[in-house]
C-alpha cells in the first residue's frame, strides 16, 4: 500500500485539483494524508468538501504555519504504509502512477525510489511545457554515479517519485529552499539504487505561479550552495569530494548567469541575505586555495 502525503498552505485554488488527482489514480489502496500548514483561506473547506465519506484521508490542521518541510514530516511520521508519494498542494499526478511504479518496485527490493518524466504548467494560461525526459530509456542509478546525478542539481521533482519509507529519514526543517534535494542526496546515500522509469506520459504535473517556492530562482540558487556546503562538511566521505567538486561548478555557472542575465548585484545581495555559516567557511576555503595556488605559480615561474 501506498501513503500520500500533501502539505497544504493556503493553496484554496489548488488543493481540490491535487485531491482529485488522488482520487483519479487506477490503483486504489492507498491512504492520504493532508496536512493543513493553518491555512487562513478556505483551504480547510475544499478539502473537506473533496474528501467526506472517503475514509482513506486523514486531515492534519495545524494551527500555525510551521513549513512545508515540518508538515512533510508530520506526514511521514503519521504514515501507515512502506511506500511514499509526495504531492504539493498545486500539483497533480497521472491517474497511472502509482500503479506503474509500484509494479517496478513490488518486482526488485533492490530498488529504493522510482521516479519518471514531468511537465509544467502554467497556471495563468494553463499551457503545458512538453515532456521533460530526464533519460530517454529505463535507467539505474546507483552508487557515485547516482551520487553525482543528484548534486549536479535538483533534476527530481518533489512529486515525480514514489520510493520505499526509510524509517530514520526526514526533512531537515532548517532548509528553506531545495529541501527537497536534500532528502534525495541523504536517501541515495548507501546501497541505494533510483531507477528512472521511462513512460509516454508526464507522472506529474508541475504548476507555475508567483506564490511556489520556484519562482524565486535567486534564493534557490544561493541555497542550493548552502547544500551543498553542508555537504563538503559531512562526515561522509564519499560525499565530501562530489560536493567539493560541484560546489564550484554550481558557484562559476551561477556567477557566469548572473553577470550575463545583468542580476550580479541581485545575485550578491541574495548571497548575503541567505548564505549559512557553512557556506562563508567552504568560501573563505576556496578563496585560500586560489590565492596559494596563485603564488605558488608566481613562486615558481620567478625562479
Amino acid at each position: 500500500m501506498v501513503t500520500i502525503i500533501i502539505p497544504n498552505y493556503n493553496y484554496e485554488s489548488f488543493i481540490a485539483s491535487a485531491i482529485d488527482s488522488v482520487l483519479n489514480q487506477s490503483y486504489k489502496d492507498w491512504e492520504c494524508i493532508i496536512i493543513d500548514n493553518g491555512s487562513t483561506d478556505d483551504s480547510i473547506k475544499q478539502i473537506k468538501n473533496r474528501i467526506v465519506n472517503d475514509s482513506r484521508f486523514k486531515l492534519i490542521e495545524l494551527m500555525e504555519n510551521l513549513g512545508v518541510s515540518a508538515a512533510r514530516n508530520i506526514g511521514l511520521k503519521n504514515a501507515k504504509h512502506n511506500f511514499i508519494q509526495f504531492l504539493d498542494a498545486d500539483d497533480t499526478i497521472h491517474p497511472n502512477k502509482l500503479n506503474d511504479q509500484l509494479q517496478v518496485l513490488n518486482k526488485d527490493i533492490s530498488i529504493t525510489l522510482v521516479f519518471g518524466p514531468y511537465e509544467t504548467m502554467d497556471a495563468i494560461n494553463k499551457s503545458r511545457s512538453d515532456l521533460i525526459q530526464t533519460f530517454r530509456e529505463d535507467n539505474w542509478l546507483k552508487g557515485q554515479r547516482l551520487l553525482n546525478f543528484l548534486l549536479r542539481g535538483n533534476r527530481i521533482v518533489i512529486s515525480a517519485p514514489l520510493f520505499r519509507k526509510n524509517q530514520s529519514l526526514y526533512f531537515d526543517e532548517a532548509i528553506a529552499y531545495n529541501e527537497d534535494w536534500l532528502f534525495w542526496i541523504n536517501l541515495a546515500v548507501g546501497q541505494t539504487v533510483f531507477f528512472y522509469l521511462q513512460a509516454d506520459y508526464a507522472t506529474t504535473s508541475i504548476l507555475k505561479h508567483d506564490s511556489n517556492s520556484s519562482s524565486n530562482l535567486l534564493k534557490m540558487n544561493v541555497w542550493q550552495l548552502n547544500i551543498l556546503s553542508f555537504l563538503i562538511v559531512d562526515s561522509r566521505k564519499k560525499v565530501n569530494f562530489s560536493a567539493t567538486y560541484f560546489f564550484i561548478r554550481t558557484q562559476l555557472i551561477q556567477l557566469i548567469n548572473s553577470i550575463l542575465d545583468r542580476k550580479f548585484y541581485s545575485y550578491l545581495s541574495a548571497m548575503v541575505s541567505f548564505v549559512t555559516r557553512h557556506t562563508i567557511f567552504v568560501l573563505l576555503l576556496e578563496v585560500t586555495l586560489v590565492i596559494s595556488f596563485i603564488y605558488l605559480v608566481c613562486l615558481l615561474s620567478s625562479k
